[in-house]
């Protein structure tokens, strides 16, 4: 697991190792109406996961990470992770 990062925006993130493979999921918080918010995560598509039916990430850059494609949570929080920055939509 590596350390929370700042990629602008006021949005942190966090890539995840897994037992499926490396840095196999995106953690992301940031300030939502003055507290912390936990807003969510986003499972990669990295080639352990090659066949499964679910909603993954495609992973355009490894480094720096770009994602595709865009990003949203329940708390309203929505963009892109663009070289390493977070970009809103």
């Amino acid at each position: 697991m590596s350390l929370w990062r700042d990629i602008g925006g006021g949005v942190e993130m966090q890539r995840c190792d897994c037992a499926r493979g490396p840095s196999c999921v995106v953690l992301i918080k940031h300030q939502h109406d003055g507290t912390l918010c936990m807003a969510g995560y986003a499972p990669l598509a990295v080639p352990c996961r090659a066949g499964e039916h679910e909603n993954f990430w495609g992973v355009d850059q490894d480094e720096p990470l770009t994602l595709s494609p865009s990003l949203s949570f329940p708390c309203g929080l929505h963009g892109f992770i663009r070289e390493g920055r977070w970009v809103g939509a």
